[in-house]
């Protein structure tokens, strides 16, 4: 006999398990919340100016021109998604784009009946974050800093994606959003960052009904 009593019943495990991806499910981040999720890693580290006065920090702001920037700014990051699309797989076959959700978890409501099924969309975001500086020395360092920290900080950011991958820098040139009345220096962080898009559905259970089969001959047969 086995030691373990419910060896033969799972049904603790599945409940676990179903738990488990509900609360990965649930601190997914998706569009809007990933600039939320980098700027509070920022702040966490802090490098983030957090007053209009101060300024040996870096001013980190969703797309131009939601925010402007005071003159007296010398270094900035500016988030924007460039291109958002379905996850492309690559298979063996070649690339195939997910056109149907994948379904994570399914159980059932005890209260209600009602199963309730979890899916999701993979999605690929192209992010670029535009950094600009008064100082070529600053911008360099803040580049070397950046990529320091989406390198370092990869495991803290698959907590809310499910994979970031550093494309590399390019040069901008200068001019594209014209924050600043003084000359700026100015190049571009390209990130592909994968994001699960979740919802659920809610249906009854179907139960199974067993028909008894009764004799057709039973209620037209003579009784003596």
């Amino acid at each position: 006999m086995s030691g373990n009593i419910f060896a033969e019943d799972n049904i603790f495990g599945q409940v676990l398990d179903n738990r488990k991806q509900e609360k990965a499910l649930s601190s997914s981040v998706d569009l809007q919340g990933i600039f939320s999720v980098i700027y509070d890693l920022f702040s966490k580290l802090g490098v983030l100016n957090t007053t209009e006065e101060s300024s040996s920090g870096i001013s980190f702001k969703f797309t131009y021109p939601d925010h402007k920037f005071e003159d007296e700014t010398k270094s900035s990051v500016i988030f924007d998604i460039d291109q958002r699309k379905r996850l492309v797989y690559q298979t063996s076959a070649g690339a195939i784009t997910q056109e149907k959700p994948r379904e994570l978890v399914s159980q059932k409501d005890i209260v209600t009946g009602q199963i309730e099924s979890f899916y999701s969309y993979s999605y690929e975001n192209q992010v670029s974050l535009d950094v600009y500086s008064t100082s070529s020395e600053r911008l360099l360092q803040i580049i070397s800093y950046l990529e320091t920290v989406f390198t370092k900080y990869d495991g803290y950011l698959q907590q809310y994606f499910t994979k970031v991958i550093y494309l590399g820098m390019t040069s901008s040139n200068g001019n594209s959003h014209n924050l600043f009345k003084n000359r700026m220096f100015a190049k571009t962080i390209h990130l592909k960052i994968v994001t699960e898009s979740p919802y659920t559905l809610l249906h009854e259970e179907i139960q199974e009904i067993n028909k008894q089969q009764v004799n057709p001959n039973y209620f037209t047969k003579d009784k003596k």
